[in-house]
């Protein structure tokens, strides 16, 4: 990853269905909107502590997360409700996750054996030293494949 924060998530849509897999689900979701060095991060965090955040607000506080997201956002257009874990939605999530394989190969897409770390605290406080990991792709030389992936019609 090349974020301020270790992730590696990926994510295929298909007609209604959005499908999000998660490399890294034992790490906190972090991104530098939610560090509270920003004033809207700030309060984010704050109502945390209070314990005043309702269920939907507290993604970024959840760990471990889902390895697997499915959303139908015809019906869940804000991404609330996860059903890869339905019965009914079995299909759906092994054709969603053989397309996002599909994508992964063509596109040469890797998980890094060694990724770059955090850059910093959840709290803002840097690394000192900090360097960039392996790069997603990079030990199948990403950058120079130019394939656009599956496209379903």
């Amino acid at each position: 990853n090349w974020h301020v924060f270790q992730a590696h998530e990926r994510m295929v849509r298909t007609g209604d269905w959005l499908f999000i897999r998660n490399a890294y689900p034992n790490l906190q979701n972090l991104c530098m909107e939610g560090d509270p060095t920003f004033p809207a991060g700030a309060e984010l965090w704050e109502e945390e502590e209070k314990g005043n955040l309702k269920t939907e607000q507290r993604d970024v506080f959840q760990v471990p997360r889902p390895a697997m997201e499915l959303y139908h956002v015809g019906k869940d257009p804000h991404q609330l409700s996860n059903v890869a874990d339905l019965p009914e939605n079995a299909a759906v999530v092994k054709q969603m996750n053989e397309l996002l394989d599909r994508w992964t190969e063509e596109t040469a897409d890797t998980i890094p054996d060694n990724p770059s770390p955090n850059r910093q605290t959840p709290l803002g406080k840097r690394f000192k030293g900090w360097k960039h990991g392996e790069m997603p792709g990079a030990s199948k030389n990403a950058t120079g494949v130019n394939a656009k992936g599956p496209v379903l019609r």
